[in-house]
């Protein structure tokens, strides 16, 4: 199946190298959109400024995603209809794009995560235990870029640390026992 994709420099396209049906695609999309997935894209991705994460392409490729080639049609139909639901319930709410939607979408989620649960045979409380890490990973990453950083400008905020001021006996002081680099190469 072949998709026309226009993107810019900012997306990544994920190009199966197998040819898959779009049951299967679906499939990798619940996966992909699951707290296994999240938390594989936290942990893979690059923070930027503002606390947004970038998956570079090194990384997404490291991604562990399941086969779904070799997963039975029963499960594939399960997971792509648990991503059918989740697209149809963002489209509801116009979009996943803003934290409140995300906070609604989470029962969706955790369905997806409940199914991939049994599928893949992992214990189940391994979803909630993959929302926390993930949660921590992305308050984090989001205080970070909050903080208060001395090198850079953001009104009138004053650096954390001070360098102390020089007095005129610790300036005339240093003046004494360093030399400029033309007193070394003599």
């Amino acid at each position: 199946m072949n998709f026309p994709v226009a993107l810019d420099d900012d997306f990544i396209a994920f190009s199966p190298k197998k040819k898959l049906t779009q049951s299967q695609i679906k499939a990798l999309l619940a996966y992909l959109n699951s707290s296994f997935g999240q938390f594989q894209v936290e942990r893979k991705g690059r923070a930027t400024g503002g606390g947004m994460l970038s998956l570079e392409v090194d990384y997404a490729t490291n991604v562990p995603v399941p086969d779904v080639v070799k997963m039975r049609d029963r499960d594939i139909g399960i997971l792509a209809r648990a991503f059918e639901n989740l697209e149809d319930e963002a489209r509801r709410l116009g979009g996943a794009d803003r934290r409140s939607n995300i906070t609604r979408l989470q029962r969706t989620t955790n369905s997806i995560d409940d199914k991939l649960v049994r599928i893949l045979g992992v214990p189940r409380d391994a979803p909630s235990k993959l929302r926390k890490a993930t949660e921590l990973m992305m308050e984090r990453r989001v205080a970070r870029m909050e903080e208060a950083r001395a090198e850079t400008i953001r009104g009138e905020e004053s650096p954390r640390i001070v360098p102390p001021r020089k007095t005129r006996e610790a300036a005339s002081k240093e003046d004494r026992l360093t030399q400029p680099l033309e007193g070394w190469i003599r």
